[in-house]
C-alpha cells in the first residue's frame, strides 16, 4: 500500500500526523476483524462466562478469546464454542503461571495481530479449607493474604503486561470506541474511602491492590528510562533503605511503611512490562510484615506514582488500575484502563454470603454483565483510571 504525502510546505510531518497515517493504514488493513477482538480472562463460569456469551451474542462480527485454567472442564465455554466455532477461541491460562499468559498473548498476536478489549474477570474470595474472608484481624494469615494477592492483584497486571502491545496495536479499531479498553473487575470493598465495615482483610486489600497497580507508572514521562531497584534491609524491627540520586517516597497508608527507590536492589517494578510475580510478592511481604514506624507523604492514587509493585501493597493498595492508566495516558497509547464493580451477583463466589444481601441487591449475572458492557462500550478517553459501579456511578478510591 503506497502512501501519498503532499509536497506543500504547509504539511507538517509531526508525530501526530504520522500517527494518524499509521492508524488509517491499520484501519484499512484490519477490516476483517470488524467488530473487534476481545479477551476475557477468567471465563470458565460466573461473570466471566457471561461476558463471553454476551460479547458473542450482541456483536455478530466480534471475535472473543476466552481463557481459564482448565478449558476441558469448562462446559459452559465448550457449549459456546459449539455455537460460535468461528469467533470463539478458548485458551488455557493460569494467573499463577506467567508462561501461560505469554502463550495466550502469542496466540492472539499470530492469529489477530491486535486486541481491542481485555476483561480481567477472575477473582477469589473463599476456598473451602484454604481461604475464608477474615471477620477479625486475629484470623489473618500470611498464606491467605499471599494467595489473594497473587490471584486478585498480581495476576491481572501480568495479563495486562503481556497484552499491552496487542491493545496498543488495536486501539478502538473495529469497535465504536476510539480506544482499546482494559476492564478490571474489582469490588466496592476494595475502595478505601468507602470502607465502613472493616473485615475481609485479604479480599479487600487485594482488590485495593488491583486498583492501585492500574496511576503511578506514568506520572513522569521519563520514568521509563530509569531502572529503579529497591533495596530492603530489615534489622531489629526497623526498615533501612539506601538511596542514590532522587529519593522517591511511598505512603503505605495503613502500615505507614517508608520506602525509597535506589539504583540497586531487588525490585524493578517501575514499568508495566517489567512487572513480575516474584518481585511483587517480595514487596508485599516486606510491606505487610515489616515495621510500621516510618512514614512518607506520597504514593496515594492522587499523588505521584512510580512502582506498581511497591504502591500496590499493602493499603497503598489504592488504585493498581490507576497505575497502568497513567502509563497509558503518558505514552499516549490508544488504551484506557477502568475498574468495574459488578454489584453482588448470584454466582458461586457470593453464594456463602448471600443471606446478608438486601432485597433487590442480588443481581443475576445477565443483568450485571449487561450493565458493565454498556459502561465498556461507551467508555471514552477521559474515563481512563476511573472506578465505576454497575449503574455507571463513580466509586471513590
Amino acid at each position: 500500500m503506497k502512501l501519498w504525502l503532499p509536497k506543500s510546505h504547509a504539511f507538517m510531518a509531526t508525530p501526530l500526523a504520522f500517527r494518524s497515517i499509521r492508524r488509517a493504514c491499520f484501519a484499512s488493513s484490519g477490516l476483517k476483524w470488524e467488530g473487534g477482538v476481545s479477551m476475557v480472562q477468567g471465563a470458565s463460569r460466573g461473570i466471566g462466562l457471561e461476558f463471553v456469551k454476551q460479547l458473542l451474542e450482541k456483536n455478530d462480527k466480534g471475535h472473543v478469546i476466552a481463557t481459564c485454567r482448565n478449558p476441558n472442564g469448562a462446559t459452559g465455554l465448550v457449549d459456546l464454542k459449539n455455537k460460535f466455532a468461528e469467533r470463539l477461541n478458548i485458551m488455557p491460562l493460569d494467573l499463577t503461571i506467567e508462561s501461560t499468559i505469554e502463550a495466550s498473548a502469542k496466540f492472539i498476536r499470530e492469529k489477530y495481530g491486535s486486541l481491542n478489549l481485555l476483561i480481567n474477570a477472575s477473582g477469589i474470595l473463599s476456598i473451602p479449607n484454604v481461604l475464608q474472608p477474615e471477620t477479625t484481624l486475629s484470623k489473618v494469615e500470611r498464606s491467605s493474604l499471599m494467595l489473594a494477592y497473587e490471584v486478585n492483584a498480581v495476576g491481572p497486571i501480568l495479563a495486562i503486561k503481556h497484552m499491552w502491545p496487542l491493545l496498543k496495536a488495536g486501539g478502538g479499531f473495529g469497535t465504536e470506541r476510539d480506544v482499546a479498553v482494559v476492564a478490571n473487575l474489582s469490588a466496592r470493598v476494595g475502595s478505601i474511602g468507602d470502607n465502613h465495615l472493616g473485615g475481609w482483610h485479604s479480599y479487600r486489600s487485594s482488590k485495593a491492590a488491583l486498583n492501585q497497580c492500574m496511576i503511578s507508572s506514568a506520572k513522569f514521562p521519563w520514568h521509563a528510562f530509569l531502572d529503579l531497584w529497591l533495596q530492603f534491609i530489615i534489622f531489629n524491627c526497623s526498615l533501612i533503605i539506601s538511596t542514590s540520586n532522587e529519593m522517591l517516597h511511598y505512603c503505605m497508608s495503613t502500615f505507614n511503611t517508608f520506602l525509597s527507590a535506589t539504583w540497586q536492589g531487588i525490585c524493578r517494578g517501575h514499568r508495566c512490562l517489567r512487572f513480575d510475580t516474584i518481585h511483587a510478592c517480595e514487596v508485599c511481604l516486606f510491606s505487610l510484615f515489616g515495621p510500621s514506624n516510618a512514614q512518607a507523604t506520597d504514593g496515594l492514587c492522587k499523588g505521584h506514582a512510580w512502582c506498581p509493585e511497591t504502591q500496590a501493597y499493602p493499603e497503598v493498595f489504592q488504585p493498581m488500575t490507576k497505575t497502568v492508566s497513567v502509563e497509558f495516558a503518558r505514552k499516549r497509547d490508544p488504551i484506557i484502563c477502568i475498574l468495574l464493580h459488578p454489584g453482588t451477583v448470584d454466582t458461586d463466589l457470593s453464594k456463602p454470603f448471600q443471606r446478608n444481601v438486601p432485597d433487590g441487591k442480588l443481581f443475576t449475572k445477565e443483568f450485571s454483565v449487561q450493565q458493565l458492557l454498556s459502561i465498556i462500550n461507551n467508555a471514552k478517553s477521559h474515563d481512563n483510571g476511573k472506578f465505576f459501579a454497575w449503574d455507571g456511578q463513580e466509586i471513590p478510591w
